[in-house]
C-alpha cells in the first residue's frame, strides 16, 4: 500500500505534464462531481460519462491514491474521512484555477462562471485522455 502512495505523489507532483499527471486531474475532478452530488450516476449526467465510467474511473483513482473516497452501500455512497479533506482541498484548488484563469481573461467571474470553467476543463482533459483510462 505506501509504494503504491508514493507512486502517486511522484507522478502527480511532477514538474513535467505528464499523460498521468493529465489522467490524475480528469479523475480529481469527477471526484469532486461524485462527491457533491453523493452519486455517481447524477455526476455521470453532468460528465457527460455513463455511470459505469465514474465508478471505474473513482476505483482506479482510489487504487492509485492508496486509500478509499468513498464508502459504497446498496443504493447510496458516502464520503470517507480522506474523501471529506481531499473534497475540501480539491474544491479551494479548482476555485483558485478558475480564479486565475478569470483574472487573466480580465472578466468578472462569478460562481456559475466558475462551474462552467472547471466543467469545460474538465472536458478538454478527458477528451484527450479518456480512452487511455
Amino acid at each position: 500500500m505506501q509504494t503504491i502512495k508514493s507512486h502517486a505523489r511522484i507522478n502527480f507532483f511532477n514538474a513535467k505534464l505528464n499523460d498521468s499527471s493529465i489522467m490524475m486531474l480528469g479523475s480529481l475532478y469527477c471526484f469532486v462531481c461524485a462527491a457533491n452530488h453523493l452519486s455517481f450516476t447524477l455526476a455521470a449526467k453532468d460528465l457527460f460519462l455513463t455511470q459505469g465510467a465514474v465508478s471505474s474511473r473513482i476505483k482506479k483513482l482510489e487504487e492509485y491514491l492508496g486509500f478509499k473516497l468513498f464508502l459504497r452501500f446498496n443504493r447510496s455512497i458516502q464520503l470517507t474521512e480522506e474523501g471529506k479533506q481531499l473534497l475540501a482541498t480539491l474544491e479551494k484548488s479548482f476555485h483558485s484555477l478558475s480564479t486565475t484563469i478569470c483574472d487573466l481573461q480580465n472578466n468578472d467571474c462569478s460562481g456559475d462562471l466558475f462551474s462552467f470553467s472547471t466543467t469545460i476543463l474538465f472536458h478538454e482533459l478527458a477528451d484527450s485522455e479518456i480512452s487511455r483510462f
